[in-house]
């Protein structure tokens, strides 16, 4: 069973969901990749449908790594509008 809400996902990922009136905002806390990608991926699209109109931010402050299959997911969640946000609360780019 999947799990997107205040559950851990995959060993070393757990993904939190906020979703507000104003934005919709997945704060993703672990490591960021190998498997761990496609569950913050799958829970990204699963939402995708609620998150129109609204500002879309990815909390990343509790991120430990990304590898290369975690840059590329971020890089097309910031291609879709998402505001990625670093551990020093700035937004962070993605290339």
């Amino acid at each position: 069973m999947r799990r997107c809400a205040k559950h851990p996902v995959v060993d070393g990922l757990r993904v939190t969901i906020h979703d507000s009136a104003q934005a919709f905002c997945l704060q993703l806390e672990g490591d960021l990749a190998g498997d761990q990608t496609s569950e913050a991926e799958w829970c990204w699209l699963t939402a995708a449908s609620t998150i129109a109109g609204r500002m879309f931010v990815v909390d990343l402050s509790r991120i430990r790594r990304v590898d290369s299959n975690g840059r590329e997911l971020l890089a097309r969640m910031r291609s879709a509008g998402a505001e990625l946000v670093r551990p020093e609360g700035d937004l962070c780019c993605v290339s």
